[in-house]
Formats: C-alpha cells, structure tokens, sequence
C-alpha cells in the first residue's frame, strides 16, 4: 500500500530528480533485474534503516564492563553486527573494538541481560573522537536528558567523583572546540 502511494504521489509531482541517481537506478534496474516495484520498496527500506538512528538501552551497562565495552558487547550480541560495522557506527577504530568486546567476554561471558529500559541512548553520540565513550554518555545524560550528576552515577554504576571528571572533561573538549 504504501509503494503505491509513493509512487502517486511521484508522478503527480513536478520534482525532477538527479540525473546521475537517474543513471545509478537505471543501472542497478538493468544490472540486477530488478523491477521497478521492487526497486521502489528495497530503497524505501533502506531509507527507513538510515533515518532511524540507532539506539541502545541504558540497562546493558554493568558495573564490570566499560561503557565501550558493553556497547560493544551489546552490538555484537543482541544487535548481531560484525565488528566492523560496530566501528562504523560508533566512529571508532575496528582494532580497539575488537579489544573491547574480548575484554568484556572474559569479564562476563554470558550475554548482557536489561529488563526494559525506559531510557534509550543514541550511538551517534559516541562518534565524535575527541571524547571517551563514558565521558560521551555522561555529558548526553547531563546536557540532553537533563540528570543530575548523581542520577548517572547511580544508573552507570560508578563513583559520583568519576561522573563529574567526565562530564568536566567532556565540557573542557567541547569548549575548546569552538
């Protein structure tokens, strides 16, 4: 049904496409027979896929594991994503995820349990280099959900010290970026 309106709601419009993605359609038509039906929904897939961004419960995080390590955990296990394309989306180097998700398996070698999470964190947030992926969730967590220093303490398992430094470090490379 809603291939069919998609494809109304094109040819009712004026819009005129890109003639190189023109040419890309039409090569990928020809090249892989693919019908226009079925062209329509893998790209109206593969758009649903990059616009959701993709999330991680709150819960996973355990008091043995690293914040990189659970995500990593998380992402291998649950997810069943390779560990390259845990780099990809986390922004970091396939090797040091690789370390990561060893570590985590040695430390708990069972998988991660969470009931339902109320909170979901986004993974785009752990792409920018310049931050730790604790020192990425803590200022998220401070600056976006708006918790106390002492809330994410609680929720990450660590010592309210060890929040404040992140989130002060995290402030500091924030602001010397600008």
């Amino acid at each position: 049904m809603r291939v069919v309106k998609i494809r109304k709601k094109q040819e009712n419009s004026s819009y005129s496409a890109n003639p190189q993605a023109k040419d890309i359609l039409h090569l990928l038509k020809n090249t892989y027979k693919i019908s226009d039906q079925d062209l329509l929904k893998l790209l109206l897939e593969a758009q649903e896929k990059l616009s959701e961004k993709e999330k991680f419960p709150l819960n996973i995080i355990n008091e043995k594991l690293t914040v990189l390590e659970s995500l990593v955990k998380y992402l291998r296990e649950q997810k069943n994503y390779t560990l390259h394309e845990c780099a990809e989306i986390l922004g970091r180097n396939e090797k040091n995820l690789w370390h990561a998700y060893h570590s985590a398996t040695q430390k708990v070698p069972s998988p991660l349990r969470g009931e339902a999470s109320s909170i979901f964190v986004p993974l785009d947030i752990f792409s920018d280099e310049k931050l730790s992926p604790q020192e990425a969730l803590v200022f998220y967590l401070k600056e976006n959900e708006k918790m106390t220093l002492h809330m994410i303490a609680k929720l990450l398992f660590r010592d309210d010290r060890t929040i404040w430094t992140a989130y002060t470090r995290a402030k500091q490379k924030y602001d010397t970026k600008k």
